[in-house]
């Protein structure tokens, strides 16, 4: 299973019907409404049907130039492709760090956040099979079944997924842990549940009917120090573990 550590990406929903909440919890909900939070609705079967990891990038850098040299404009007209690269941009690149394109005219700015490969953005930069494994687990575990908006910790054993308390006490639920690789001719998109969880539905939909992440069933079972194993035996290193708010607290 692997180590716990948190980093908050959120969605700008706002919570009504809410019950009374603890002051601890109130206290990190005032310090969260105080970050900036960001978006987590990639539409999960449209990333797995997108092209832009397999053709255009994998070997390109990450940065204005390349992706200038490597996305025709049209591609980059279509708003899902933005939000893939936008949502790379943040997974892999540190604060800092920034790619910027045009879209029907104008320049667009992506800024870095997670810092989970932030040698793809220097200018030889390139995506080793680690980079491309945390992205994978960064993308697959900010999809939303639906593309609706679903506040989300994101929790793995690297320096930009350091916790936050705040986090901590307000984000206290395992949903499940995504790995995989969508850099491959095959899309692979994997997870796998805490133990008596019964699926991942923000991933996959209440039912998980034609659902392209295969869940593996319970992470005790696939997961050991050396990772998550997929259906043919490769542990994955590099895994995501998302943990979902717990009863959304009214404070004062």
């Amino acid at each position: 299973m692997p180590t716990a550590t948190t980093r908050l990406f959120t969605l700008a929903l706002a919570f009504s019907g809410c019950t009374a909440a603890p002051d601890d919890v109130c206290v990190a909900e005032r310090k969260l409404s105080a970050n900036r939070l960001s978006a987590n609705e990639l539409v999960t079967n449209r990333l797995a049907a997108n092209a832009l990891l397999t053709e255009a990038l994998p070997d390109v850098a990450l940065t204005s130039s390349s992706i200038a040299a490597a996305v025709a404009p049209e591609a980059l007209a279509d708003e899902f492709v933005q939000s893939v690269l936008e949502y790379m941009v943040s997974c892999a690149l540190v604060p800092g760090q920034h790619v910027e394109v045009v879209i029907d005219g104008d320049v667009v700015v992506y800024d870095g956040a997670l810092g989970l490969a932030p040698q793809w953005g220097a200018e030889d930069g390139t995506c080793d099979a680690a980079c491309r494994g945390w992205v994978s687990a960064c993308l697959i575990a900010r999809t939303n079944a639906a593309g609706e908006s679903v506040q989300i910790s994101l929790l793995g054993d690297r320096p930009g997924l350091d916790p936050s308390v705040e986090e901590s006490i307000v984000f206290d639920i395992e949903e499940a842990t995504y790995f995989g690789d969508l850099f491959g001719a095959t899309k692979a998109m994997y997870a796998c549940l805490p133990t008596g969880a019964t699926g991942p539905a923000r991933t996959c939909g209440t039912d998980g009917a034609d659902c392209p992440i295969a869940v593996l069933g319970e992470c005790d079972e696939v997961c050991d120090d050396a990772g998550c194993r997929d259906p043919h035996g490769f542990a994955h290193a590099e895994t995501i573990t998302v943990n979902v708010r717990g009863v959304a607290a009214e404070c004062e």
